[in-house]
């Protein structure tokens, strides 16, 4: 069985396929930052605990904390004795990455292109709403167009309460209507709204720039909250995991889609 992780910066997500890319196991917890040596060698422990009815035949891992990586490494490998396979760009020869330098590319936006690559029609956008909102683009001949980084849900939160002290923190609802009547009710209108339409907004323009029409696809932890609200995107909440589960299949197989 293949165990995908992602670790963002909020959040690790575990999902465990079969062969043929079922789903037998998930789970999302917080990114561990403090004493991570020790945190990550404790927190695979567990999670091998937990599927020990699952034979694990090999790791696949997406990183966006550099300062947590070589501890998740050691501890992987410490508690699953098995191969593992860190995405990274240069392991993705068919993909055209179209940035001034092809290797800077988070490997969370590499996952999720590598997903929708194999799952949708191109051209295609990709918003994928977590820590940052980020909105890519994927053109014909497997290209990686850029995209763009909008400040999360989470963050705009946390530092309008920060630096407001006086506005008061928040549940992330969204609003039964834009105008609030209270506090809370504008504050929750002015975050979520302006995301959704930001999303809108700026997908818009990018497949204008494209100049054909585009697949749009949404993805990402928030994007349970935004996706009834977003109903012109396709809603793929596992896309990550699925992009790691096929560069797996890379890896393995030699195989490409093309």
């Amino acid at each position: 069985m293949i165990y995908t992780i992602d670790i963002g910066n909020s959040n690790i997500v575990n999902v465990v396929y079969d062969v043929d890319k079922a789903i037998l196991f998930s789970s999302r917890d917080e990114t561990i930052k403090a004493n991570p040596e020790q945190g990550y060698f404790s927190y695979f422990s567990r999670l091998a605990n937990d599927l020990k009815e699952i034979k694990i035949s090999a790791v696949v891992v997406s990183c966006v904390v550099p300062s947590v990586t070589p501890f998740v490494l050691k501890a992987l490998d410490q508690v699953f004795a098995c191969e593992q396979y860190v995405l990274r760009a240069e392991k993705v020869g068919w993909l055209a990455i179209e940035l001034e330098n092809p290797l800077e590319i988070g490997s969370d936006l590499l996952a999720t292109a590598i997903g929708s690559t194999y799952k949708y029609p191109r051209p295609c956008l990709i918003v994928d709403v977590g820590s940052a909102t980020k909105i890519t683009g994927l053109g014909l001949n497997n290209r990686f167009l850029g995209g763009v980084i909008i400040p999360g849900i989470g963050v705009s939160a946390e530092a309008m309460h920060r630096f407001i002290p006086q506005l008061p923190e928040v549940s992330l609802e969204i609003p039964k209507q834009v105008i609030g009547h209270t506090t809370i009710e504008c504050i929750q209108s002015g975050l979520l709204y302006s995301v959704i339409e930001s999303i809108k907004g700026v997908s818009r323009r990018m497949e204008a720039e494209i100049g054909l029409p585009c697949s749009f696809i949404l993805t990402g932890g928030y994007s349970t909250l935004l996706k009834d609200e977003l109903q012109e995107f396709t809603w793929d909440p596992n896309l990550l995991s699925d992009g790691l589960f096929y560069y797996y299949r890379m890896m393995t197989e030699a195989s490409d889609p093309n």
